[in-house]
């Protein structure tokens, strides 16, 4: 699959202004990835700073509610978690629980 501009475009329009606030934005030809670094910007569970899913959620949102049109759409969304060295995902289904709470990472696959 070859990352559709468009999919690529409204990554950078809905999420691309969370780099400012020390995000990192990572796409893919099928997802895209939102998660803050300790350092750098290697996505690696040793380096997930944990943040509260709210200073995210209102963009989450609005770019899921977005791309629910004819060239692609949402496949999963999962939340990483990583407490005492364990790390997990969470799967959530539509409605998607975007509700305040401590997460790792965010990640969004589209089909």
């Amino acid at each position: 699959m070859i990352l559709l501009e468009s999919f690529s475009d409204d990554i950078d329009n809905f999420l691309g202004h969370l780099m400012g606030d020390g995000f990192v934005i990572q796409k893919s030809d099928d997802f895209v990835r939102v998660f803050k670094p300790l350092s750098g910007e290697s996505y690696t569970y040793s380096n997930l700073k944990p943040f509260d899913l709210s200073e995210i959620s209102d963009d989450v949102f609005r770019y899921i509610e977005s791309i629910d049109n004819n060239l692609y759409s949402i496949d999963y969304v999962y939340l990483i978690n990583r407490k005492s060295g364990e790390t997990t995902r969470e799967f959530i289904n539509y409605p998607y629980n975007l509700n305040s709470r401590e997460i790792s990472a965010i990640v969004i696959g589209v089909k």
